[in-house]
């Protein structure tokens, strides 16, 4: 590998950029490149990295770009939590300005709207709690930093879903803190008088440009950017300040709330409080916020891993990403920030389900990459439980068969048709034959026995006077009576008919009784140092250790979260059957088991 000139900031595949090695571009905005890229080291050592570069023709023309990257990496440098993308170095080659940051393989929540709209189904409910819950600990985490110096005082200023990031684990990050407000921004940057950021996803006090913004400004933003995961609507439509400013209200818009209600039962009072004008109205940190987001998780059980849930959107996401329509996993500070709003708003949300639909999610993103639906599919299908394949029993399968039965069917209906006709006109005619008119005109014969079976085969012709049957030999001259009449049709009575049903059914299998339900029973778990607890989603009031905690029988999940140790988290599941499960201790310091 060589270093390649780049005049232009232009960065190509397989190339080096400084130390190192670019693997492919993943992102571009109106000022920066993101790439994927490799550290190399000695004895194969190689550590996998997010390169952000700012264009080059911009240093001179642009220093504000200058400015906010170095902001972004003085603020970044410091943060390092669970829920936030961690910046690892900051530096130059040549003219080129560069932040090399956590690579994070995983999905925006840009990229998990735009799919659901286009599939036309929602997000389970149980997804929108764990991702919200985790965007407010890394929110509540940055509002509350301190350094050497004192509280930072941070306002990321830019929250929306195309900076917020859902890895392949199912865990939320926020990226891009390039123009957050903080106490230890250099050159002033975050303390202009002017609006900065995407309009769409602004405060009313940020909109106004008011410079001393609060983190409840931020508060603010996560509820649009929730409104937006519950409806896969934009709550404000147009894109410009001048746009957004006049649909500011006292009282937030009925049709809106209602129809977030209607998508997600529950969701309104969070909505509401976070919405909002006053920001002293609004959530007071974070951290409340989250906690009404838990308890409205207990209306919305896990019903799946969030890796399972990120798993089957990937492959669609990948697809789309190819064919160039949602944008990078790990967009640049970005020309993305003006989304596109597509249809019109409505306040029902019945035409694409409500959310906590696992089943018809799970449908729809199989996980096997398949693109949207084909036009010639059923529209049967445009709800959440519509399925990804089509139906055994409906589309081209059912009438080919049909196709298959027509000719058969046609036939024996003419058969018979023409047995009865032929028989009805039986005694104007020769007895035994029936008088057919031909296509012509001129009268056709043929020796039809009545009462014998209806066939689909073609009567072969005979002369007049031939025996319809030749098993059954006879004089050659036709008998000098007419033949019996045939028997009257009798149906079966209802008792003949079960009978027959009952002795043509096949032996029912007995299957085996089902298994005995789980009995309740406790769970022991133990951690170093102290956790937040939560067991099925729900937040336990406990200390380092669970002693022979009751629990229901069956399958469950407990997730530890360590706020102390930067937001690490593990999560065990494990089944109760009537006995205390011992899931041992974890330490957050080494996270392994912990050495008894």
């Amino acid at each position: 590998m060589v270093d390649v000139p780049n005049p232009e900031g232009l960065t190509e595949e397989g190339t080096h950029f400084g130390k190192f090695r670019i693997v492919r571009k993943i992102g571009e905005g109106g000022f920066g490149v993101v790439y994927e890229a490799l550290l190399p080291g000695p004895m194969g050592f190689s550590k996998r990295l997010a390169i952000k570069k700012l264009r080059a023709h911009l240093v001179d023309k642009a220093p504000t770009f200058v400015e906010s990257m170095i902001n972004e990496a003085r603020i970044g440098g410091l943060l390092h939590h669970a829920n936030i993308v961690d910046i690892l170095e900051f530096g130059q080659v040549s003219k080129q300005f560069f932040l090399a940051m956590e690579y994070v393989d995983g999905i925006t929540l840009r990229e998990i709207i735009e799919l659901c709209r286009q599939r036309r189904v929602m997000l389970p409910g149980f997804a929108i709690i764990d991702i919200a819950s985790q965007v407010c600990r890394g929110l509540h985490y940055a509002h509350n930093f301190r350094d050497g110096m004192g509280p930072l005082n941070l306002v990321h200023r830019d929250l929306k879903p195309t900076n917020i990031i859902v890895d392949m684990e199912g865990t939320a990050k926020i990226l891009d803190f390039g123009i957050a407000k903080a106490a230890s921004n250099l050159y002033g940057v975050g303390k202009v008088t002017s609006a900065t950021g995407t309009p769409r996803y602004m405060s009313p006090e940020q909109l106004a440009g008011d410079g001393m913004l609060t983190p409840q400004s931020d508060i603010y933003s996560l509820g649009l950017v929730l409104y937006e995961l519950i409806t896969a609507r934009s709550f404000y439509a147009g894109e410009t300040i001048q746009d957004i400013s006049p649909q500011i209200t006292a009282e937030l818009p009925r049709d809106r709330m209602e129809g977030a209600e209607a998508a997600m039962p529950g969701c309104r009072p969070i909505l509401e409080r976070a919405l909002q004008i006053e920001p002293t109205d609004r959530y007071e940190d974070a951290r409340a916020m989250a906690a009404d987001i838990r308890k409205l998780g207990q209306e919305y059980p896990p019903e799946a891993d969030m890796a399972e849930v990120i798993a089957r959107l990937k492959p669609a996401v990948e697809l789309t990403r190819t064919q160039g329509s949602t944008g990078s996993g790990m967009p640049a500070n970005s020309d993305l920030s003006m989304e596109s709003v597509s249809g019109p708003r409505d306040s029902s949300s019945s035409s694409r389900g409500s959310a906590g639909d696992w089943r018809g999610f799970r449908g729809t993103f199989s996980g096997e990459g398949s693109g949207p639906r084909e036009s010639g599919r059923p529209e049967a299908a445009s709800g959440p439980s519509a399925p990804s394949e089509p139906s055994e029993f409906t589309g081209y399968n059912v009438s080919a068969g049909w196709k298959r039965l027509v000719l058969p069917v046609v036939a024996v209906l003419t058969i018979v048709l023409l047995a009865v006709v032929g028989y009805s006109v039986i005694s104007g005619g020769e007895p035994g034959r029936d008088s057919v008119a031909g296509a012509d005109g001129a009268e056709e014969t043929r020796d039809e026995i009545p009462g014998t079976p209806v066939s689909d085969e073609p009567t072969p012709a005979v002369e007049p006077g031939a025996i319809a049957d030749p098993t059954e030999p006879t004089p050659a001259d036709p008998p000098a009576a007419d033949p019996p009449p045939p028997e009257p049709f009798v149906p079966d009575t209802p008792a003949e008919t079960e009978a027959k049903m009952e002795t043509e059914t096949e032996p029912v299998v007995e299957e085996p009784p089902p298994p005995p339900p789980a009995q309740p029973g406790t769970v022991t778990l133990r951690t170093r140092p102290w956790a937040e607890i939560y067991l099925d989603g729900t937040l336990i009031e406990s200390d380092i250790i669970l002693r022979q905690y009751p629990v229901a029988g069956g399958q469950h999940t407990i997730r530890l979260v360590c706020t102390a140790r930067e937001g690490k988290e593990k999560t065990f599941h494990f089944e109760v059957d009537g006995k205390d499960v011992k899931l041992g201790c974890w330490d957050f310091e080494t996270m392994a088991a912990c050495v008894q």
